[in-house]
């Protein structure tokens, strides 16, 4: 048995580099940049009307004037090649390009405008340089905007267009195969018996894949027989994961780690000091496809995917956000403790409570998962603990 952060270690060590390809940007949610972004020019690319109002030389205000004659009407889009006079302003809307002859903006808020004058009547948000944002400010031209390896949000995306990349580089998704194992699953479409359960965790595993942008290849269920389980790794051996959800306890029909030794895989543990999730097996087979072994529970199931597969997906520990804890909290293990939570109402960690791994109406409370680490045998309400978001 290993403990979590080795078992970390083991996988980032094991991570199969993926080939990288160019794709059309409209095509690009859900994949991963292989190359960083950088600016293009300088954002803004000139000063730019953070507001409608009217452009302004400072000193003229400072001289006095409070009636400005516009001179000129910019829109966003166009741009002036005049010279502001004394006394005179731009009419400006926001957006637009400031000359360079104006370097304050005074918002229409303050202003009275008569014929083809404006007028100051609020004068306590009159500053120097106000409403102005000005070029480059945000970026300069060649600075680093988008890191390597960054997942492709839909915000990822548009700020991608922002800086004109219209085909980027990005590694291929990676192929991925689910398995079902246990005599005691029937599929959504079947009625089960007294002693049978329907297969959640297949859709469990396959929304969590799909949340990280993953559609898998191939999804199947399996019979628990060595004969089986062999016929059925054997075709997906081109995958680049492989995840087996079952099989990977000690039971006598726990026979996943016996077939991978059989088809070759290399061992890189069974066993983690995790509550949920200790009989997670992973190994790595000849094909270099490397094969996650998860526990059939539903809770385990999901913290383990969370914990570990997240993390492979991502190349990096699955990030996790420090929260308070809502009441004091005894642990019952020497492991690293992973329970389910809510945010309360201060927007505290809430425990909650649980029948056990297998307890099938957890979806419905909980935000995410927190650890209780194994160092702690108690935490106090309001220590900072550990969050996990599904």
């Amino acid at each position: 048995m290993i403990s979590y952060e080795d078992a970390l270690r083991l996988i980032s060590s094991s991570t199969k580099k993926l080939h990288q390809m160019t794709i059309c940007l409209s095509d690009a949610l859900g994949y991963r940049l292989a190359q960083e972004v950088r600016a293009d020019r300088p954002y803004p690319p000139y000063n730019r009307a953070a507001m409608d109002g009217i452009a302004i030389r400072f000193q003229d205000y400072l001289d006095g004037v409070q009636n400005f004659n516009i001179q000129e009407v910019i829109y966003a889009g166009s741009a002036s090649d005049g010279v502001l006079t004394h006394g005179n302003c731009y009419k400006i809307m926001t957006g637009a390009a400031v000359p360079s002859s104006a370097d304050t903006i005074v918002r229409n808020e303050d202003l009275l405008y008569v014929a083809n004058k404006a007028s100051i009547v609020h004068h306590e948000k009159i500053k120097s340089h106000a409403n102005i944002a000005l070029r480059g400010q945000d970026l300069q031209s060649g600075e680093v905007v988008i890191p390597y390896n960054t997942y492709i949000t839909p915000s990822i995306i548009s700020l991608l267009a922002t800086l004109g990349v219209t085909n980027p580089v990005v590694f291929r998704k990676p192929k991925v195969s689910v398995f079902t194992t246990g005599d005691e699953i029937v599929g959504l479409e079947e009625s089960p018996n007294e002693v049978q359960i329907r297969n959640s965790n297949q859709y469990l595993l396959t929304a969590l894949l799909a949340k990280d942008g993953i559609i898998p290849e191939s999804i199947r269920h399996i019979k628990d027989t060595e004969a089986d389980l062999y016929k059925g790794f054997m075709e997906r051996m081109d995958s680049d994961i492989m995840l087996v959800n079952g099989g990977v306890s000690a039971g006598d029909r726990d026979l996943v780690p016996t077939v991978m030794k059989t088809l070759g895989a290399e061992l890189l543990f069974h066993h983690v000091a995790i509550k949920p999730g200790k009989p997670l097996w992973c190994g790595k087979l000849p094909s270099g496809c490397l094969v996650f072994g998860i526990p059939g529970n539903p809770f385990s199931c999901l913290t383990t995917y969370i914990l570990f597969i997240r993390s492979f997906l991502n190349s990096k520990p699955t990030s996790s956000v420090k929260f308070p804890l809502a009441c004091d909290r005894i642990g019952k293990s020497t492991f690293d403790d992973f329970f389910p939570v809510q945010f309360s109402e201060e927007h505290k960690l809430a425990p909650i409570p649980i029948n056990g791994s297998g307890d099938v109406r957890l979806g419905l409370f909980a935000d995410g998962i927190a650890r209780h680490h194994r160092a702690n045998r108690i935490l106090k309400k309001n220590d900072l603990i550990s969050f996990y978001a599904f």
